[in-house]
């Protein structure tokens, strides 16, 4: 087998070369043609190349970004630069009333003694709202490197959904390109919703004057037994229980209020000593051992 020999230039390479060397004027209209047409297609090699290593470039530093402020300044620099002052005008206005919005919240800002700043406040907050819709997104750690996530993120961003936009512009660029979601949120609940009347009590407490049971009727039931009567007259509320012992035991209606409640008192008393007494309400039985039955 001959050994290898390394073959130099063909023939037609060396003629391209010379080609290229001479003068312009010297070659005829098909060589000049030739000349540039190589010119071009050289351009546009070194230019691919170019690209194709600033690709690369980038995606190195991507890898490399150990915070969100890093990434984010190396996807910022991807933006035409009229778009990004955009972007950047834009969430300077959102991070201002995302402030504001927090001292309302937190009760920083005054309520009652400027009204007419809060109602000016609410006002631009709506118009805000109806415009540029809200940012609600919580980034992980490390989320740039999760495909899916940004995938997922991206889908949402269709040209109908504002929200979706959003999201996407701060995942990516770290943009707020609409009111931060959270402060509007509580922003929204506190002084943009109408407030509800509290609703009037339909019941109320009714004592009564024999036991002192308080019970719990209707508002109309205590009007009956609190307001005079057109003849002048106050009706006594007595309990159900009362009612029913007081029509079986008519000497009841003879003892007064303070009489009644001590007798219900003693009763009591002597309910639980006769318990504490009788073995059937202890937990032991005569011998002292836990009642089983």
């Amino acid at each position: 087998m001959p050994p290898y020999v390394k073959k130099g230039p063909s023939e037609a390479v060396l003629r391209a070369h010379e080609l290229d060397a001479a003068p312009l004027e010297s070659l005829s209209p098909e060589e000049q043609r030739k000349r540039a047409d190589r010119e071009r297609k050289r351009t546009e090699r070194k230019a691919a190349k170019e690209v194709e290593a600033k690709k690369e470039a980038a995606e190195r530093a991507e890898k490399a970004c150990a915070t969100r402020e890093q990434w984010w300044e190396t996807q910022r620099a991807k933006l035409p630069p009229k778009e990004r002052m955009e972007m950047e005008t834009l969430h300077a206005q959102m991070m201002e009333y995302t402030s504001i919005m927090r001292e309302y919240n937190q009760g920083i800002a005054g309520t009652d003694e400027r009204p007419q700043d809060l109602e000016d406040t609410k006002n631009e907050v709506r118009e805000l709202h109806s415009k540029y819709s809200t940012t609600t997104i919580v980034l992980p750690q490390l989320f740039w490197r999760d495909k899916g996530l940004f995938d997922a993120i991206a889908a949402r961003a269709t040209p109908d959904n504002r929200y979706g936009q959003n999201c996407l512009a701060y995942f990516q660029y770290g943009y707020l390109q609409g009111l931060e979601g959270f402060a509007y949120q509580e922003f929204e609940q506190r002084f943009l919703r109408p407030k509800k009347a509290p609703a009037e009590p339909t019941t109320g407490v009714i004592v009564c004057e024999d036991c002192g049971y308080q019970s719990i009727v209707p508002l109309e039931v205590v009007g009956w037994y609190t307001k005079p009567r057109p003849n002048g007259k106050m009706y006594k509320y007595e309990c159900p229980l009362c009612k029913v012992t007081n029509a079986t035991m008519p000497e009841r209606k003879a003892l007064s209020t303070e009489e009644i409640h001590e007798k219900i008192v003693r009763h009591q008393e002597n309910k639980r000593g006769e318990e504490a007494n009788d073995e059937r309400f202890s937990p032991f039985d005569k011998y002292g051992r836990i009642r089983t039955d």
